[in-house]
């Protein structure tokens, strides 16, 4: 089995699970007239609009975007990881990398020509 068919088929069962949750969770929400089966109903209606989201997004998620320079996923990963621990940090720790991707990017431009 390729990579190609592989991602096709994982690209399918997202839809499958996306069609059956906003089914469930929309049949569900219309017959239902208790408090917590309107709760449950409207999850599963959110999980199935994030997982149809993904099926569409799916094809760009699978390769890097060309715009971002290399190290960026890693440090937006690293922002996000310093906010949960402490949010004060972020006031040092932006300008230190926002530092770090600009003298990235001149290195680039003057290695390249």
């Amino acid at each position: 089995m390729s990579s190609e068919t592989k991602i096709d088929i994982q690209r399918v069962l997202i839809l499958i699970v996306a069609v059956v949750l906003l089914a469930w969770g929309g049949i569900g929400e219309l017959t239902s007239d208790r408090l917590g089966q309107s709760v449950s109903n409207a999850a599963l209606l959110r999980v199935g609009f994030v997982l149809f989201a993904c099926w569409v997004a799916y094809p760009v998620v699978r390769r890097p975007a060309a715009w971002l320079p290399p190290g960026a996923t890693a440090i937006g990963v690293i922002l996000i990881g310093a906010t949960f621990f402490n949010p004060k940090l972020l006031i040092v720790l932006i300008p230190l990398f926002g530092s770090l991707l600009a003298f990235g990017a001149f290195i680039r431009f003057f290695r390249s020509s």
